[in-house]
């Protein structure tokens, strides 16, 4: 146990470092391409991903998730995942390519099939490398796939889409940085894993890798389906212009929470995978990685819901201040997707696929239903709507988790008391700033706002004591001592 939870420790803190360069990286390289880019172009690449991500799913055919789950992985199941991983990724780019034309009907742009085009390399160039990153990660040799990511996003967007950017070629700067990211990613991870490609002559192997895959990629299709039918309703009936606004303001808040969330699950994934078989012990770091993961995401998305215009002014510019619904839609939206997540996470290690395919059914339903009535009300009415749907699809995973490792609901409830608490504090000095400073520079009242956050919270954990907290304080001085040292140290 304590080898297990060391390594998902040292797991942790490579995984978060590599996602806080990425993030950093990535804000900065977002901010200076959208003033290099019409709204228009990110419009155009919205959808033309949009399209293409249909196919995300059933390209991975949860092959990957299979691999991690697998307690008695042998070299015939690495074998048969990374062909299947080939054949399906290069039969979903092939599909992509013809079906190209009918992007169109997304979105009335020329150039929608092309740049779906490029994007379909992007199914061909994964395809290799799915077996490789799931073999890593089963290994947490997270120190190395954080540094990868990092050199590679940097290569990929720094020195391809920004000198693309700056010379004019709009939607196609975008597409190029993301296909040389994905190329020198794919290359790294089969050199790293250096695993065995002679095929497996075993057909069972096969069969149950699918056999998993196939209800896996299922559930992730319809997910997907509910997560994007925002950005599809709005380009097919909003336009261009308004699709790009949207998709862009949400993303300021989506990329630092996909990040954070992506790196602890890529971790929390093989740690739950290895225990599986002990129900209570599940279900006890269930309950902690629930309140942990909690108590920073809902204070960000006070924060951010409350000061969405001044970030949405101050990252873009004037041209985009009509996002901030969906910034303030998204800062709430992107805890309840992580901790979602997490439950369906439950459930794919215990593989009970069907549950999770029926809750997303219902969502996109809910999803369709609100998003249509909030369309005559353009992007306040959307982003209203994408509260709703995701909030139904929260509630009924956290009953499914409930019932899947025998959890007394109101445990499950309580999670988010303190959380809650520590958002409410959060944004008390800047509803202040907010209320009292408008005459103020926005970057000015930014970062009275912020500071006063920050302020704000350390008085209540130095006063108060914050069980999530403690237990991060406690997980934190268990791998570093000098660290935990320290915290104990400012608590007296």
């Amino acid at each position: 146990m304590a080898s297990l939870r060391k390594k998902t420790l040292k797991g942790m803190q490579w995984s978060l470092i590599g996602s806080a360069g990425n993030s950093i990286l990535q804000m900065v390289v977002m901010v200076v391409i959208t003033r290099l880019i019409a709204p228009e172009e990110f419009g155009v690449m919205a959808m033309a991903q949009l399209f293409v991500q249909f196919a995300t799913f059933f390209a991975n055919f949860g092959v990957g998730v299979a691999i991690i789950r697998n307690e008695e992985l042998t070299e015939d199941h690495i074998a048969a995942g990374f062909w299947c991983g080939i054949v399906i990724s290069l039969f979903i780019a092939l599909v992509m390519f013809l079906l190209a034309p009918l992007s169109t009907h997304l979105l009335d742009s020329s150039r929608m099939p092309i740049v779906v085009r490029l994007l379909a390399l992007n199914f061909f160039f994964n395809g290799f490398g799915i077996v490789s990153m799931s073999l890593l990660q089963k290994e947490m040799r997270f120190g190395f796939l954080a540094l990868m990511t990092l050199s590679t996003y940097a290569l990929g967007y720094g020195l391809v889409g920004i000198p693309l950017a700056i010379k004019g070629y709009g939607v196609y700067a975008l597409v190029f940085c993301m296909l040389t990211q994905t190329a020198l990613r794919v290359v790294t991870l089969l050199i790293a894993a250096h695993h065995r490609v002679r095929p497996s002559r075993q057909l069972r192997i096969y069969k149950e890798t699918l056999s998993f895959g196939g209800q896996h990629s299922c559930a992730g299709f319809l997910s997907f389906l509910g997560s994007s039918v925002d950005r599809m309703m709005l380009g097919r009936w909003g336009g261009a212009e308004m699709l790009g606004i949207y998709s862009r303001s949400s993303q300021l808040i989506n990329y630092p929470i996909q990040f954070l969330s992506s790196s602890i699950m890529r971790v929390l994934f093989p740690g739950f995978s290895s225990i599986q078989r002990d129900t209570e012990r599940m279900r006890a770091s269930f309950l902690k990685s629930v309140s942990m993961m909690a108590v920073i995401l809902v204070p960000v998305a006070f924060f951010a819901s409350f000061t969405s215009r001044d970030l949405i002014l101050l990252a873009y510019g004037l041209k985009w201040a009509e996002g901030w619904p969906a910034l303030v839609a998204y800062s709430w939206v992107a805890p309840l997707c992580v901790l979602g997540v997490m439950g369906m996470m439950i459930n794919d290690i215990i593989g009970k696929q069907w549950y999770r395919i029926r809750i997303h059914m219902e969502a996109l339903i809910v999803f369709a239903v609100c998003i249509w009535f909030g369309l005559r009300f353009g992007i306040k009415g959307v982003a209203v709507g994408v509260v709703v749907g995701y909030f139904y699809r929260f509630v009924f995973t956290g009953l499914l988790v409930c019932r899947l490792l025998h959890l007394d609901r109101v445990k499950f409830v309580n999670c988010f008391f303190w959380p809650c608490i520590v958002g409410v504090v959060s944004v008390a000095v800047p509803l202040l700033v907010l209320f009292f400073g408008g005459g103020l520079v926005v970057w000015i009242r930014l970062m009275f706002s912020a500071l006063g956050a920050g302020l704000s919270l350390f008085v209540l954990v130095v006063c108060v004591s914050v069980p999530p907290l403690v237990q991060i304080a406690e997980l934190i001085e268990g791998g570093y001592p000098r660290i935990g040292s320290m915290l104990k140290f400012i608590k007296r």
